[in-house]
């Protein structure tokens, strides 16, 4: 479905009192939608850290 479309039945289901089912719609559709897409989300990058480094402790350095 393209963005249009997934946006008529993410209306009508808020419109009945569907808010969950409207979310679930939206994040299965964004999950899709490529950039420059209108629900296009891009994956975050999130930078790996080292476990040990939470424990502080100088044995684990």
């Amino acid at each position: 479905m393209n963005c249009a479309e997934v946006e008529a039945v993410i209306s009508m289901l808020r419109a009945v009192g569907g808010d969950a089912a409207a979310a679930t719609w939206l994040d299965a559709h964004a999950a899709q939608d490529e950039d420059g897409d209108a629900h296009y989300q891009p994956t975050a990058y999130v930078v790996p850290t080292d476990p040990m480094d939470d424990l502080q402790c100088d044995s684990c350095q």
